[in-house]
């Protein structure tokens, strides 16, 4: 191979894993919007992940009066779910959305913020179930410490899917305030 073309492949593909880090955390085929909300990328398990499906949480299903849509501009789709500390009540603010995936291991990634501070108190919790709750297949306590006041992050959820309508919710436990965007699920192959 001609050394004046390699040096420059070589300097952008050094330039790529320092810049993009999906190299270098393991994690192909995650997209770098995602990757650049996630606060902790040992997080995210190693191996090459595959997009299947995408909800936009103002679409999903909520619990009564636990939320309502919000104007957002950092949003994708410009809108929201937004569940207000002493306007709504704390129940399931998202869930569903009750549909059939391939057998498999599997990361939903949850785009999330606070609207207010919260420290290190609980804020919600986040699951993925089949059986209509009865099957939690995993589930994550979020802290105020895991989210960010007036933006986006991405919390990530694996968990294993063997079949049945599977949902994903988030619990809120009614004290912080926050907004969701989305919930992307992504399919993982081992490396």
């Amino acid at each position: 191979m001609d050394k004046k073309f390699l040096i420059p492949v070589l300097l952008a593909a050094m330039l790529w894993f320092m810049a993009g880090g999906a190299f270098a955390a393991g994690v192909a085929g995650l997209p770098k919007e995602i990757l650049a909300e996630v606060k902790d990328l040992k997080e995210l398990p190693k191996g090459t992940y595959t997009k299947i499906k995408f909800y936009e949480a103002e679409l999903l299903s909520h619990g009564p009066n636990t939320g309502s849509e919000k104007q957002d501009v950092q949003a994708s789709g410009k809108k929201c779910w937004a569940s207000v500390s002493g306007k709504h009540v704390e129940g399931h603010a998202i869930y569903g959305p009750y549909e059939e995936l391939e057998e498999g291991r599997y990361v939903a990634f949850f785009r999330i913020k606070l609207l207010q501070d919260a420290g290190d108190e609980p804020v919600m919790a986040l699951d993925a179930c089949v059986e209509y709750g009865q099957n939690v297949l995993a589930q994550r306590e979020v802290m105020g410490e895991d989210l960010l006041k007036d933006r986006f992050v991405q919390i990530p959820l694996l968990f294993e899917y063997s079949g049945g309508d599977l949902e994903t919710r988030v619990f809120w436990h009614g004290f912080y305030s926050f907004a969701i965007d989305s919930i992307t699920i992504f399919k993982i192959k081992k490396k």
